[in-house]
Parts: structure tokens; C-alpha cells; sequence
């Protein structure tokens, strides 16, 4: 493999790596759990959710840790569970991400490829 194509494989491997495709998807909190609990449902600390309260507001929060009646996120923002109507926890969709992995690298070959038959390398 010529020096030029293998880096430009090299680029576009690199390139697709970082890609990834997230959304968010609706999960139950379960239970109340106890103080100081990591994980409550479907909702661990750590994760970033999307809550809409019983009055309408929407907050995106990434939880610090869960309380006996709320969770807490990282800037302070603290929901109490009564007030919530739905949870949505942000997550990768795989597929998604493969398929804009691989179209970055089509994309990135048939530029290569282009660019060989220009200068004349191929």
C-alpha cells in the first residue's frame, strides 16, 4: 500500500472513531430508593436525563447522586420525585454510529480516490 493511501486510511479510521449518535430514550424510576442509593429504576448517577415536571418544565440534568426524594444533578439542580412526569436518559444508538462511521469512511476513500486518479497515483 502506497505511503500516501495508508495515510489517508490512517486519517479516516481516526476521523470515525470519535463519532457517535446519541438520543434519548423514556425509562421508569421504579421505586423511591434510599439515601445515598447509585442507582434508582433505570436511572444510575452518572447519566444524563432529560425530566419533564409536573409543572411543565423540562430540565436536562446530569445526576450527581440520588436522594430518598430527588435526584440531584451536577450543577445543583435537585427534582424531587413526586414532581416528575417522565424521565428520559440520554444513550448511543450503535447502529446509528456505525452507519455514520462508515459513511465517514466511504466518504474519505472516494476522496482518496479522487485525489489518486487527479495526480496521476493511480
Amino acid at each position: 500500500m502506497h505511503s500516501l493511501t495508508r495515510r489517508w486510511v490512517t486519517i479516516a479510521v481516526v476521523l470515525s472513531l470519535p463519532v457517535s449518535c446519541t438520543g434519548y430514550k423514556r425509562v421508569s424510576l421504579g421505586a423511591t430508593p434510599p439515601t445515598g442509593s447509585m442507582v434508582v429504576g433505570q436511572v444510575a448517577v452518572g447519566d444524563t436525563l432529560r425530566i419533564v415536571t409536573s409543572g411543565g418544565t423540562r430540565q436536562d440534568i446530569r445526576v450527581k447522586t440520588i436522594e430518598g426524594d430527588a435526584l440531584v444533578g451536577e450543577r445543583g439542580e435537585r427534582v424531587v420525585f413526586g414532581d416528575i412526569v417522565f424521565v428520559e436518559r440520554r444513550s448511543v444508538s450503535v447502529g446509528k454510529t456505525m452507519l455514520l462511521g462508515v459513511g465517514i469512511f466511504g466518504v474519505c476513500m472516494l476522496a482518496l480516490g479522487v485525489a489518486l486518479a487527479v495526480s496521476g497515483g493511480v
